[in-house]
């Protein structure tokens, strides 16, 4: 018999609504007997993180020119819609152009830098890549995409990504993609846990009075550690993060503590560099955070409503914010002479020097450093007060401590954090699939069994023993407990563990699994390559055809496709597809020097 591995305890709150059967409400609910604070808290950007898109709502119809991939890009409307489009190569003397264009779905930011934007093809969700910059009122490239080649329309959104700009969301059909939302803003719950209990008790004729509310959480109530992890669940980013072994991190309740949820990871090297969700990172390297038992995120921020409604405006932020310091610092704390004309200029906000704006990884925006100290005197647009960043990426610790897990849990999730690390990683992370497949490999053989585990072990033993791999991937299949992300991932490795061996049956059977819950052309080109090897010409034609549908621009499928039109007499066809793959083959040629 193996040996039993029992899960970690959830540590209980005093708050009733944690139980896992009491269900949600969503906002309206709450609006009916709390419509002051719900009037409030329009007005936050947590409200607006996520959209319908509303084409008369929307920035105007535009074109630009994205120098480093060589595409164009134009927004405009069509039919009561918004669409995107890009444009790779412009049409030839023989040609057309070759041209992607979507209708846009949703709106996701809440535009205080900008907003991007989502597609659904299929059921399934992707990011286009254009994006609105609210503070230059431009349209440009979306973030990651400013490099000669980048994903176009294929860059998937999962439930990972939309769990911290809506309400509710769950992935469908084992698809982190297919996802149903539940509810689109960020809302009550979020912060105060499921409602229907707290519904129902003020539904009652009486109510017990003197004695606290426990049927909602109340944050007021909690420890600054559970207050904080409300924020962390989207505000806390580290390097990656994995869910405790049988748990569904979404799972994870207001007032219960998060790494009962979730364990987090960063680089064993404090860094200050900004990152769109690591506030809670810079803010634990302050003194000030270190040196106060109170400080934490509600101190400056009211969640139910934006700080501008205290201020008349954004140009009393400053006055606001400083008052925040003065509730612990002295009017003499300042480190310049009060008649210091640096002082003068900053107009005594301490935040312009002590949480300065900063050169940011998105384009065309700034945001705040919230590493609270003494940091170089900020020039407008430039980098302050960064360390220095890491040739290679520095090995992992958890940022919570996980003392309340057993050491293979510990282990295990570690090695998944290296595993998911080497792809997520700002740094090169050279050495983080070898450390994740030890650490794995270890918490296997000391007879750990886990899905996630498996699966991430089919993928690291694909190019060393790829039927090991191919057993660690079906052994993680067969788990009903398989998350959405670690299905694909296991069939992915499956798939590719049966081409390795020439078993195109199985790797058919594989990939005709895999392209039901994931839009990518590499598995329909996979999956050409197949039903080819099986002499299905008119089968491969279709799914490689579906290949280029989704990434036009992929040269391997257009060579493919130009081989089977030939092989099934359709010449003319065949000599089209060639004529594209040359262009794109000289097009690829001409993004060299943007690699330099």
């Amino acid at each position: 018999m193996p040996p039993e591995y029992p899960l970690a305890p959830i540590v209980a709150s005093e708050f009733k609504n944690t139980a896992p059967d009491v269900a949600y409400v969503g906002a309206k609910a709450c609006a009916e007997c709390h419509e002051s604070e719900h009037s409030t808290y329009l007005h936050t950007t947590h409200s607006r993180a996520f959209r319908e898109a509303d084409p008369a709502a929307e920035p105007p119809d535009a074109e630009f020119q994205h120098a480093a991939s060589g595409r164009s890009y134009q927004v405009y409307r069509r039919d009561g819609k918004l669409y995107h489009r890009e444009t790779l190569l412009p049409a030839g003397a023989v040609d057309e152009p070759l041209v992607v264009e979507h209708p846009v779905r949703y709106s996701l930011g809440s535009n205080t830098y900008g907003r991007s934007y989502l597609i659904e093809v299929d059921g399934f969700l992707a990011q286009s890549p254009i994006s609105w910059y609210e503070k230059a009122k431009t349209w440009d490239i979306s973030p990651g995409y400013d490099v000669p080649f980048h994903q176009s329309f294929t860059r998937s959104v999962g439930v990972k990504c939309l769990a911290c700009h809506v309400g509710r969301v769950e992935a469908t059909e084992h698809s982190s993609s297919r996802v149903k939302i539940h509810e689109a803003a960020i809302g009550c719950e979020a912060c105060h846990g499921p409602g229907s209990l707290h519904v129902e008790r003020r539904q009652q004729a009486s109510l017990p009075a003197g004695e606290p509310d426990l049927t909602i959480v109340n944050p007021a109530r909690l420890s600054r550690d559970r207050q904080e992890a409300i924020c962390a669940q989207c505000h806390l980013s580290g390097v990656s993060w994995v869910a405790l072994r049988g748990r569904d991190p979404l799972e994870y309740r207001p007032s219960l503590r998060l790494e009962d949820f979730r364990a987090y990871y960063v680089h064993d090297s404090p860094s200050t560099e900004l990152t769109a969700a690591g506030h809670i990172e810079q803010m634990h390297q302050s003194a000030c955070y270190k040196g106060s038992q109170s400080l934490t995120c509600t101190t400056c921020h009211d969640p139910h409503q934006d700080e501008r409604h205290y201020t008349a405006g954004e140009a009393g932020l400053g006055a606001f914010y400083r008052s925040k310091c003065l509730t612990c610092h002295g009017e003499q704390s300042c480190g310049l002479p009060i008649k210091d004309e640096r002082r003068r200029e900053r107009q005594d906000h301490c935040a312009t020097c002590h949480m300065p704006r900063s050169k940011f990884s998105i384009p065309h925006a700034a945001t705040t450093n919230h590493c609270i100290g003494v940091h170089a005197t900020p020039t407008d647009g430039e980098p302050t007060g960064a360390a220095k960043k890491p040739s290679v990426a520095p090995p992992l610790r958890p940022f919570y401590e996980l003392d309340h897990l057993s050491p293979i849990d510990r282990d295990r999730n570690l090695g998944l954090a290296y595993y998911y690390g080497q792809f997520l990683s700002k740094h090169p992370a050279p050495d983080y699939g070898e450390r994740a497949l030890v650490l794995l490999r270890g918490v296997r053989e000391r007879g750990l069994h886990d899905p996630e585990v498996d699966g991430a072990l089919a993928d690291l033993l694909l190019s060393s023993d790829p039927s090991a791999a191919a057993e660690s991937a079906r052994s993680a299949l067969d788990s009903e407990k398989l998350s959405a992300e670690g299905y694909v991932g296991a069939l992915a490795a499956l798939s590719q563990a049966h081409l390795r061996a020439e078993e195109y049956d199985l790797a058919e059977k594989s990939l005709e699994r895999l392209v039901r819950v994931e839009r990518r052309a590499s598995f329909w080109l996979q999956l050409g390559i197949c039903r080819g090897k099986l002499g299905k010409t008119e089968a491969a034609i279709a799914a490689v055809s579906e290949a280029v549908k989704i990434d036009p621009a992929h040269v391997d499928a257009r060579s493919l496709l130009a081989a089977l039109y030939e092989q099934a007499g359709q010449s003319d066809r065949a000599e089209a597809q060639r004529r594209f793959e040359m262009r794109l083959r000289e097009w690829i040629k001409s993004r060299e020097p943007f690699l330099k």
